[in-house]
């Protein structure tokens, strides 16, 4: 594809269910639960989020069940409020950032492996999930590559800056380093080392003993 060609319309999926709609509805409390309940029969949503919102569906159905067999929950609800604490530019095109959250308790420490999603101020409806690359109890780091029609990832590159503010969700992810003594074995490719990272940096701090 390329600048001019045509997109031509070939079908409508049967729920109608726009990508603002349902972004909200992941990551906000108190979501309709009936919308959700059609978003988890889209086909087209990629299968971590028909499982998100197919647990969110199960916690409504099932307030009574215990810790023990109940869906992990976010260890907060909707986004909370960080600021940019340090901006790294690991290369011309990979600029990591550094989140610090405005409270002074320690923020939860997430599962090597997962991604938070960040609302970014100064982009109308501007939300964008990455993975972290790194963590510690005062911030959370993501790195981010510039991609070139990446509005997202442009704003990050060019005009964060220090000190600006930065809606964040709470870490999710399924994608994560299992507990164990067995080998691991790291693979990755290109920026995908992010969440890679993590999980060898995890090793590191816990000295761990595992061939990797």
């Amino acid at each position: 594809m390329q600048g001019g060609s045509k997109i031509v319309k070939v079908g409508a999926a049967s729920q109608q269910i726009s990508v603002a709609a349902s972004d909200p509805l992941l990551y906000l409390p108190d979501g309709d639960v009936a919308t959700m309940r059609r978003l988890v029969t889209v086909e087209a949503l990629s299968p971590g989020w028909r499982d998100s919102f197919d647990d969110l569906v199960s916690r409504a159905d099932h307030p009574e069940r215990d810790g023990a067999t109940a869906p992990p929950v976010p260890a907060w609800e909707g986004f909370r409020r960080m600021s940019v604490d340090r901006l790294d530019r690991e290369t011309d095109l990979v600029t990591s950032v550094y989140l610090r959250p405005e409270e002074p308790a320690p923020l939860p420490a997430p599962l090597p492996g997962q991604y938070v999603t960040s609302r970014l101020a100064g982009i109308p409806v501007a939300v964008r999930s990455y993975s972290l690359s790194a963590s510690a109890p005062d911030h959370y780091r993501t790195s981010v590559k510039r991609d070139s029609h990446g509005i997202a990832s442009a704003y990050i590159a060019t005009t964060l800056a220090v000190g600006d503010e930065v809606d964040v969700a709470a870490p999710r992810g399924e994608f994560v380093l299992d507990d164990g003594d067995e080998p691991v074995l790291l693979l990755s490719a290109g920026i995908g080392v992010t969440s890679v990272l993590a999980m060898l940096q995890s090793l590191a701090a816990r000295h761990s003993t595992r061939a990797v």
